[in-house]
């Protein structure tokens, strides 16, 4: 029955687009630890192929890392597990750090498997010895700990991603300082927001508008990747009814919250992790699209305004995109050939009511009027950058000194000014560098350290 349950939960988040999942057992487990055939999964990995054909990270709790050496014996992984992994390319993600997390990362590290990730869960919520990190100043003090234990890691496991599982706001306390304070403290790198079913349908502390806000505070404001753990404290338990109703009710969950909240980096249910997307082939997390190449003498062809008065025309299409793209020259010529209300009344109110994101390519002189407009509008801008700064010619050549410091220093006071007004914006660049065949990596070097930029964005035309 556990592998029928698995399969109905599969074919819920395979129906989302997903292009990268993670899977783990999650709440199949036995007071803290696994079900009887948890071990048998990795003994006999034929049993579950089809399911590692679609994912790129196991994850799996650390308490159950140190049962499996109880009752099977380093070897089971070192050999067993471990070989699973290894053979199938596949990283893993450890929930929860035992007392002797060092000892097992290094065992899974001699035996050439790849962590990723470690995640501590309710560092922020937990009661610990009847006190309620609820309230200050207990909750710094939780901060407190949860700085030493991330430092602590990290010094012998520094290239790994470090975060937390937290219920904070699904239990109606305050988050917001709360993830503020462990973001910068700490150091995270990801903060997964532990939100069981029954808060929603039972306990009405959050709702999934709630949710939606709490992925953006943690996206857009603090910076970090953001989770949600899709689980349940209705039907959780050790019988198999209740394996079946936590099942059922995670995925009744799943697309509610993913009507709200389109653009979460971790999405975690009992049994699976994902990272969704609505491609389904190709690297990248997110999919952006730009009418960049129909394009007519730098805006735009005659019909990209029709585009937005007839919508429908492009539904598909709409459903498969995290973000828009508009270049900066497409706001002037939408003003000057329509009005600001053409951006404000038409486009604005697609793009809103789908939830897609505006990312603002080779930004216009006047960007800041149109940012103020489309925030007016309830856009958001998620990303906004810079095009060949570090390559275009423009009478000099940018492909040696001591033109090519003169752009990057153009790209720190450009990026520099467009944050006075825009401090949540990710802002980047489009480069040909290593494209034309020159060198580049002294120079991505210099823009990140020199300009502080979010990201890079190779231009390499088919030609």
């Amino acid at each position: 029955m556990k592998s029928g349950i698995t399969i109905i939960l599969l074919i819920c988040f395979l129906s989302l687009n997903s292009q990268s999942m993670w899977y783990e057992d999650y709440k199949l487990h036995v007071s803290g630890a696994y079900l009887d055939d948890c071990s048998e999964m990795w003994r006999n990995p034929d049993t579950w192929s089809e399911t590692r054909s679609k994912i790129n990270t196991h994850v799996i709790l650390g308490s159950t890392l140190n049962i499996f050496i109880d009752s099977h014996g380093e070897s089971f992984l070192t050999d067993t597990l471990s070989k699973v992994l290894v053979d199938d390319d596949i990283n893993l993600a450890i929930h929860g750090a035992p007392d002797n997390i060092e000892y097992l990362y290094n065992l899974l590290l001699d035996a050439g498997v790849n962590v990723t990730h470690i995640a501590l869960q309710n560092e922020l919520t937990e009661t610990i010895n009847g006190v309620s990190p609820k309230f200050e100043p207990y909750l710094s003090r939780r901060v407190t700990s949860l700085v030493s234990k991330v430092a602590s890691l990290r010094a012998f496991a520094p290239s790994v991603k470090y975060g937390i599982i937290d219920s904070r706001p699904s239990k109606g306390w305050d988050w917001r300082n709360a993830y503020a304070s462990a973001a910068n403290r700490a150091n995270l790198d990801f903060i997964i927001l532990d939100c069981p079913y029954g808060y929603i349908v039972k306990e009405n502390t959050i709702n999934y508008s709630d949710i939606s806000v709490v992925e953006n505070f943690v996206q857009n404001i603090i910076g970090l990747e953001y989770g949600l753990m899709i689980s349940d404290n209705i039907g959780s338990g050790e019988s198999l009814e209740n394996i079946e109703e936590y099942a059922r009710n995670s995925i009744t969950m799943t697309p509610d919250y993913f009507i709200v909240s389109s653009n979460p980096d971790f999405a975690l249910d009992a049994f699976e992790i994902i990272k969704p997307s609505p491609i389904d082939e190709g690297p990248q997390k997110q999919y952006w699209y730009e009418e960049t190449n129909v394009r007519m003498a730098g805006g735009y062809p005659d019909d990209m305004d029709d585009m937005f008065r007839e919508p429908e025309k492009w539904k598909e299409l709409r459903s498969k995109i995290d973000k828009y793209v508009l270049r900066g020259i497409s706001f002037d010529k939408f003003t000057i050939e329509h009005g600001t209300k053409f951006i404000t009344d038409t486009l604005a109110p697609v793009l809103v009511r789908e939830n897609i994101g505006v990312v603002i390519d080779n930004p216009p002189h006047n960007l800041e009027y149109y940012y103020l407009l489309l925030r007016s509008a309830g856009v958001t801008v998620t990303h906004i950058n810079l095009q060949s700064v570090l390559s275009q010619p423009r009478g000099q050549n940018p492909r040696i000194e001591p033109e090519l410091s003169n752009r990057i220093n153009e790209v720190r006071d450009r990026l520099n000014a467009i944050r006075e007004f825009a401090p949540n914006v990710k802002l980047g660049l489009i480069d040909a560098r290593p494209t034309k065949g020159w060198d580049y990596r002294d120079a991505y070097k210099r823009v990140v350290e020199i300009a502080d930029i979010d990201f890079l964005i190779l231009d390499c035309p088919y030609s």
